[in-house]
């Protein structure tokens, strides 16, 4: 290799060396800039969920049947049902007359929560956002008043749930 070679080899690495160099050096000792910006979004609404149930049976004290509730979510966000059904008003109907509809349904109102053993959810059934489950347990009727033999009885009840993650 000539002389001139050599020295060309040496001047092409030196300058490699010292643009690489500045390259680093400025990456080194560059700016940091910091930023800032905004987001935004509607938060979901939160609609009731509503259920239907029906009894595998006609009732009296001490009947252990089958409850099976439909419950429809329209949120858009999934729900696990936590909490037990709690009976509220009665409606009663099919009686011979007023009075005997009336009369069962003022014992049903003195009966209160007591008509069924609480109703617990099995496993904490989830219900997917705006879908719709099907939950069966089994129910006792416990101090379901005599002057409702023979009547239809419709119970309003409550239950709770919690949004899941989705």
């Amino acid at each position: 290799m000539g002389k001139n070679s050599k020295r060309s080899a040496v001047v092409a690495g030196i300058a490699a060396v010292l643009i690489g160099g500045g390259a680093a050096a400025w990456a080194f000792v560059g700016w940091n800039v910091d930023g800032a910006g905004t987001a935004e979004a509607d938060a979901a609404q939160i609609k009731p969920l509503t259920a239907t149930a029906s009894l595998g049976a006609n009732l009296y004290p001490g009947r252990k049947t089958k409850i099976t509730l439909k419950v429809e979510n329209p949120n858009e966000f999934p729900v696990t049902l936590t909490g037990a059904l709690t009976p509220g008003a009665f409606e009663v109907s099919k009686g011979a007359t007023v009075e005997a509809n009336k009369k069962c349904s003022d014992d049903l109102k003195a009966t209160g929560v007591n008509v069924v053993e609480p109703l617990v959810f099995p496993g904490k059934p989830a219900v997917g956002a705006e879908k719709s489950t099907t939950v069966d347990t089994d129910v006792t009727i416990k101090d379901l008043p005599q002057s409702c033999a023979g009547l239809h009885v419709k119970a309003n009840f409550t239950f709770t749930a919690v949004q899941t993650a989705a």
